[in-house]
């Protein structure tokens, strides 16, 4: 009996495609959540809180979140200091840096944001799945 290589072949290749169009989807969602991150980042650094929410999840963005809460605060520095990913690139930790001060006092404050962000499937983007920070 003859080895049927063509079968053998075609299974490989088979396995080749559908493995390569795994790390695709992980490396697309990667660059997704780059170009995110990046808005994220822009629009804190604009002190624009307001539409922030668009990012968060929908338990996170409920009735304990208070825009008057952010009235008067301009941040003037933000940055990522560490992050990971876990969950098989579903789920972004990290940790974030920002300065920022209430135009009252203009005295500033430093503190961490840590972050959650994770991938809904349903959705095709990224949500914040944390609450915004609390600025005193």
């Amino acid at each position: 009996m003859k080895p049927n290589y063509l079968g053998h072949l075609l299974l490989l290749f088979t396995l080749c495609i559908i493995s390569g169009c795994a790390t695709m989807n992980r490396s697309i969602r990667l660059a997704k959540f780059d170009d995110i991150s990046k808005t994220f980042e822009h629009l804190i650094l604009d002190s624009d809180f307001t539409a922030l929410q668009r990012f968060s999840s929908p338990e996170k963005n409920g009735p304990d979140t208070n825009q008057t809460t952010y009235d008067g605060i301009k941040v003037v520095e933000y940055k990522v200091i560490k992050g990971h990913v876990t969950n098989g690139n579903n789920d972004i930790h990290q940790t974030a840096e920002m300065k920022y001060y209430r135009t009252d006092t203009l005295v500033v404050h430093t503190i961490k944001f840590e972050q959650l962000w994770r991938y809904d499937d349903v959705k095709k983007t990224w949500l914040l799945h944390s609450a915004l920070p609390e600025l005193k």
